[in-house]
C-alpha cells in the first residue's frame, strides 16, 4: 500500500513542494500542522493545497490502476 501511494505521488507530477506535502500527509500520516512545520509553511497553506493534490493523485491513480 505504501509503495502504491508513493508511486502515485511520484507519477502525479505534483512539483517538489506538493510532492513533499503529499508524502508527509498521506504516506507518513503526519497531521497538517506537522507537515506545515516540517516545510516551513502555514497550516492554512497546506490545507489549501491538499484538495488539488488529492485530485491530481486521484486522476493519476485511475490512469495507473484501471
Amino acid at each position: 500500500m505504501r509503495r502504491d501511494m508513493e508511486a502515485v505521488i511520484h507519477q502525479a507530477n505534483l512539483g517538489r513542494e506538493d510532492e513533499k506535502i503529499a508524502q508527509l500527509y498521506f504516506v507518513d500520516k503526519l497531521p497538517q500542522v506537522d507537515v506545515a512545520t516540517e516545510l516551513y509553511l502555514g497550516r492554512a497553506t497546506v490545507q489549501r493545497r491538499l484538495p488539488g493534490i488529492m485530485q491530481r493523485m486521484r486522476d493519476t491513480s485511475s490512469k495507473l490502476y484501471s
